[in-house]
């Protein structure tokens, strides 16, 4: 396959065709060849120093909050996650892992994170750190407005439900923790 290709396929996440041995003719010295980019600045088909390329293949909230316990019933009870595991098994808990469909919320004691990273220590919990959940649903109805009203009065709501100029009806609440988690579907098509 020539240089093109490979870094066509290698744009587009299709590793399996992308030989390790010819990744090096997509990027010598880590910088595209083709669209002169490095690995950081654009071109997705960052290729490490061994030949091998590396994708990103999903990102999760890690976020630190007072009292795991209380954040766990929340996310459980208000907003529908399942919880998949706990460090340590029983309480108190200095971790959880959440899951509702395929995303993912990690919740980590605030104790915990400050012994693994002391600067931490200053910061408030919440601040400006913002979740955005996309939802599927047959219509805005059975989604976002039906989110909405099961959440009812258990959170507050941070922005009540609206329509965005760029196309997505949204609403936000507060977490525990004053985490800002706005919800949003993708309003239909207006007909021409």
């Amino acid at each position: 396959a020539d240089a093109r290709s490979l870094h066509a396929a290698a744009a587009s996440h299709d590793t399996h065709h992308v030989p390790h041995t010819a990744a090096i003719a997509i990027s010598g010295n880590r910088i595209c060849s083709l669209c002169a980019a490095g690995p950081f600045s654009g071109c997705r088909a960052a290729v490490l120093s061994s030949g091998a390329i590396m994708r990103f293949s999903d990102v999760t909230p890690n976020l630190v909050v007072s009292d795991v316990e209380r954040s766990l019933a929340f996310y459980r009870d208000v907003l529908g996650f399942s919880l998949v595991t706990t460090v340590p098994e029983t309480a108190p808990f200095a971790f959880a892992w959440m899951r509702r469909d395929s995303v993912d919320v990690f919740l980590n004691s605030v104790e915990a994170v400050r012994a693994d990273h002391p600067e931490l220590a200053s910061r408030p919990l919440g601040g400006t750190a913002t979740l955005f959940i996309v939802l599927e649903a047959e219509s805005v109805g059975e989604g976002v407005d039906a989110m909405l009203a099961s959440i009812g009065e258990r959170a507050h709501v941070a922005m009540p439900i609206k329509d965005q100029f760029y196309g997505m009806r949204e609403f936000a609440i507060d977490d525990p923790d004053g985490y800002l988690i706005t919800f949003a579907q993708q309003l239909p098509k207006p007909s021409a």
